[in-house]
């Protein structure tokens, strides 16, 4: 593919500073993304919506069904349906402080409805003393476009790296695939082949997977709704990824941290579970059956069973999860990790190990 490098040293002085400085930040792709494409008002929130092109729609359908089998079947109007369902792709800055030089810090979001986008909106407002700091929802399906602009924008009014951070419970995903994807992190899309960008400064860190802290969150989640640890058993409910080879590799990652909850926690007993929710329909019943089955196997042995979660918002699958459980004996922590303190401190912390990390290279 081929770049434009947006310098001109016909330019004016001010554009020609402004432009080639948006440049050193990526390149821009000759037959995709356009500054153009950014021009478009916020809505009374702050909350940006580019629309991403009609004319590419069909293609990126066939892509997406040829990538996920469960879609594999869908018609065009089918697939119009389910992508409105899900709501559009967007970008939400906080507004930039005096420091317009500071560093850009994305963090990127599969969105989490309304509530739970503002929740954790509002979580990292501290970020902005610091950091531009924007939110981009959206699972980046079939435009990459939020990304991008946001990425603009920042790279109009920034200095210094910007920090991309995946709001996932793994790596091990269609979704961080993607988002890598877009990155160049990745060879091959998730979903469908988006416009990528081309940074040079974008440094993109790597998920909460089993970090210590994530292990800290998980236990404050238990400990919040625990009475009696030695007469407790506590599963850890995922929301888990669409395939198999995948799903292995996750409950791997979070046996580390049902482990440290059974050292520190003082549990009869912690088990974890992912529920592969976008599996196809045969494989999440077949793990709602474990999960009921070690609900009610536990319940009639006289235990009190403790149900928290690794997922990233509290308006997450949750009251799915509820439904799934419908008839048993149980006390369910909803809470989401994203909106935790220590979530924040992973990502100081995850931004000073890559700073250390860039000194040593």
């Amino acid at each position: 593919m081929k770049f434009l490098i947006l310098c001109s040293l016909q330019e004016s002085r001010t554009r020609f500073l402004k432009i080639c400085f948006t440049s050193s930040l990526f390149l821009v792709p000759v037959l995709g993304f356009s500054q153009d494409l950014c021009e478009f008002p916020a809505d009374e929130l702050g909350k940006r919506f580019p629309q991403a092109g009609m004319e590419t729609m069909s293609s990126k359908y066939q892509e997406i069904r040829d990538s996920m089998p469960s879609m594999s079947d869908m018609t065009d109007k089918q697939m119009s349906f389910v992508m409105k369902s899900m709501g559009g792709d967007y970008y939400w800055p906080h507004p930039v402080n005096e420091a317009d030089s500071a560093p850009g810090l994305l963090i990127l979001a599969h969105g989490f409805g309304e509530e739970g986008d503002a929740d954790l909106y509002n979580s990292m407002k501290d970020f902005s003393e610091t950091y531009q700091t924007t939110i981009a929802y959206g699972m980046s399906m079939m435009s990459s476009r939020h990304i991008e602009c946001s990425l603009l924008e920042m790279g109009q009014a920034g200095n210094g790296k910007t920090y991309i951070v995946p709001v996932s419970a793994s790596p091990f995903n269609t979704l961080v695939r993607q988002w890598r994807y877009i990155f160049n992190l990745e060879d091959d899309y998730s979903y469908a082949n988006v416009e990528r960008v081309n940074s040079r400064r974008a440094v993109f860190l790597e998920p909460i997977g089993d970090h210590p802290l994530v292990r800290e969150i998980v236990l404050d989640f238990a400990n919040e709704i625990s009475a009696d640890p030695s007469n407790e058993v506590v599963l850890i409910v995922a929301h888990g990824p669409v395939s198999g080879e995948d799903n292995v590799l996750q409950l791997e990652m979070m046996d580390n941290i049902s482990s440290y909850l059974s050292a520190n926690g003082g549990f009869l007993e912690v088990m974890p579970l992912t529920l592969q929710d976008d599996a196809p329909p045969e494989v999440r019943a077949a793990n709602v059956q474990r999960m009921r089955e070690f609900v009610s196997s536990r319940s009639y042995d006289g235990r009190d069973v403790l149900i928290v979660s690794n997922l990233m918002s509290g308006k997450g699958i949750q009251r799915r999860v509820e439904r799934d459980l419908e008839g048993l004996t149980y006390s369910f922590n909803s809470n989401g990790v994203a909106t935790h303190q220590l979530f924040r401190e992973w990502i100081k912390v995850s931004i000073q190990e890559s700073l250390e990390k860039s000194q040593t290279d």
